[in-house]
């Protein structure tokens, strides 16, 4: 997951920074639209994409060191009741972050919707132009939410007269901009965390204004008319989901207005913008050919991804061009589920004879294992400063579990290792 994310950010990265410094003053909005979605929710899919499929003499596994394996969280196991405690680790306290991030902006996303339905439902309406129009009691305030635009009272009474505000709203409408909205209120909901979601939000808002505008422009004679008009109705508003007026956002769009881009610019800026992207793919391509690195040591509770060891016996396995991966995207697990294989490993953990029980209150033991392909456990050792008995039989105990889910890699399945830490607690 961690080589997911740093992969997406780097794309994501990337792509903003073309934005920026390429399309972002240049006046090719619906290309700049375009790009903005494509790069956004294409970037979710381009880690996933097997490039090393796309090329017959690329080597699917790569090299290794065994020095790289997961550390699972410490079981302890406490002779007295016998019962499982399951230390808590980093990686769990990123996850219930993560969910109560995720729960917090779900329920500000339905409430957001909740209230402008509840607008929608009390709201005065009539159609105009074939459009849903609802007043709204507040003063100089217009947004547009699918195919129904909310007007303040003056301008819902008079829209003939208030034609570039209502060119500007239509255009949301027409041009079906809530659903970019929703599509990027939803990415920020799972990327919650990440600071480039709330960017490019802030990018695709921002040309979906450019759209509208250049939409009225191409009705109206006067722009400075326009320009004031627009200042004139600002209005700061956090109603979610919808295309609002903002001062900020205004002086941006004044600002576009004035400037123009030749045809031959517009075309350039294309095509060298589909270069580069192209160059991005190919670089992240070529990329995933290259031999991986592994890190210099492995760290506890880090569990971003599973990593394989190999030795001359399981090089048997392979063929003479294969080599063994070091990252994979799917780590092996328990089929049961983790929490349930701790519990099970403790409910079949016997007491052994062992002299040291009486003297040593707390026992440490750490076994190491390799999930095969077939999800068994193979290569089971263990050490231990305290005691060998207990050793022994943590390995038994190992040794008597269910299979596990193999770790799998760009469709292979692969062998993976993981380190065990057990504490024993002894209250005689």
């Amino acid at each position: 997951m961690i080589l997911y994310l740093l992969q997406l950010t780097f794309l994501w990265s990337i792509f903003s920074l073309v934005y920026h410094f390429i399309l972002s003053k240049k006046t090719i909005y619906v290309f700049n639209r375009s790009y903005l979605l494509l790069t956004f929710v294409g970037s979710l899919l381009i880690p996933l994409i097997p490039f090393n499929l796309l090329f017959e003499n690329v080597n699917y596994l790569q090299s290794v060191s065994s020095s790289n394996i997961n550390v699972l969280n410490e079981v302890v196991v406490d002779i007295s009741n016998k019962t499982t405690q399951y230390s808590y680790g980093y990686f769990d306290v990123i996850w219930i972050v993560y969910t109560l991030g995720f729960v917090a902006f779900m329920i500000h996303f339905i409430i957001g919707l909740i209230k402008i339905l509840k607008l929608k439902r009390s709201s005065q309406k009539k159609a105009f132009e074939g459009i849903t129009v609802c007043k709204l009691p507040q003063e100089n305030q217009a947004f547009s939410f699918f195919t129904t635009v909310f007007l303040n009272e003056a301008v819902f009474s008079d829209l003939k007269n208030n034609k570039a505000i209502w060119l500007h709203e239509k255009a949301h409408v027409k041009q079906l901009h809530s659903f970019d909205v929703l599509l990027v209120e939803l990415m920020k909901i799972i990327f919650w965390f990440h600071p480039l979601v709330y960017l490019y939000r802030k990018n695709i808002k921002m040309n979906h204004e450019y759209l509208a505008d250049e939409e009225v422009l191409k009705e109206i004679d006067n722009v400075k008319d326009y320009q004031h008009k627009l200042i004139d109705h600002i209005e700061q508003t956090n109603i979610l989901l919808a295309s609002t007026f903002n001062y900020k956002l205004t002086q941006k769009r004044i600002m576009m207005m004035t400037i123009k881009t030749k045809k031959q610019t517009k075309l350039a800026t294309k095509f060298f913008t589909l270069f580069v992207v192209t160059g991005i793919l190919t670089i992240v391509a070529c990329t995933n050919k290259e031999e991986l690195q592994p890190d210099s040591k492995s760290k506890k509770n880090d569990l971003p991804y599973a990593e394989i060891q190999i030795d001359e016996k399981v090089s048997s396995a392979y063929d003479s061009s294969e080599k063994a991966l070091q990252l994979v995207q799917q780590k092996a697990k328990p089929s049961e589920g983790i929490q349930t294989f701790y519990n099970e490993f403790i409910r079949k953990f016997n007491l052994p004879k062992d002299p040291l029980l009486n003297t040593n209150n707390e026992i440490k033991i750490k076994l190491k294992f390799i999930i095969e392909k077939d999800g068994s456990f193979s290569e089971i050792t263990g050490t231990s400063e305290d005691s060998e008995v207990l050793v022994d039989e943590a390995i038994r105990v190992l040794k008597t579990m269910p299979k596990w889910i193999p770790a799998e890699h760009e469709g292979k399945i692969v062998r993976s290792t993981f380190i065990l830490p057990i504490k024993i607690k002894v209250n005689l």
